[in-house]
């Protein structure tokens, strides 16, 4: 009889959510990943995977986190977009990718040469929308 290979296991790529994961530790302040996670009615593991920016948390899953830190959805994503302006202006003070000039930017201009020519009809749209009545 012929031995089987064992095939390896998949496992897809990580993607990391760091400001989510800023934002849950914060927000939990001196409480334990256990004692939030229970109020939550979230596995204390998962809690740990958020909390590291792991593992992103589903939409049902994020209201639950928001009740378990005791916090509106709005609160929890005005943290989760403060931690991610931070980590955008560290990047433009590092020289990283959103560092670039914007007319040497290639994104930005490609961006700019697809949008220029709807940028006329779309203004033309907005002002006909806000004509007196």
């Amino acid at each position: 009889m012929k031995a089987r290979k064992k095939r390896k296991k998949f496992s897809p790529p990580t993607v990391k959510h760091p400001e989510i994961g800023q934002a849950i530790r914060v927000l939990r302040g001196d409480r334990t990943q256990v004692e939030v996670a229970a109020r939550a009615d979230i596995h204390p593991t998962s809690w740990s995977l958020y909390e590291q920016g792991r593992q992103n948390p589903s939409a049902a899953s994020r209201l639950k986190i928001c009740q378990g830190l005791g916090v509106s959805t709005i609160d929890f994503e005005r943290a989760i977009w403060r931690f991610r302006r931070q980590r955008l202006a560290k990047a433009r003070e590092d020289g990283g990718p959103w560092a670039m000039p914007e007319e040497t930017d290639p994104v930005r201009r490609d961006l700019r040469q697809v949008l220029g020519p709807l940028l006329g009809p779309l203004e033309d749209l907005l002002l006909w929308l806000r004509r007196p009545e």
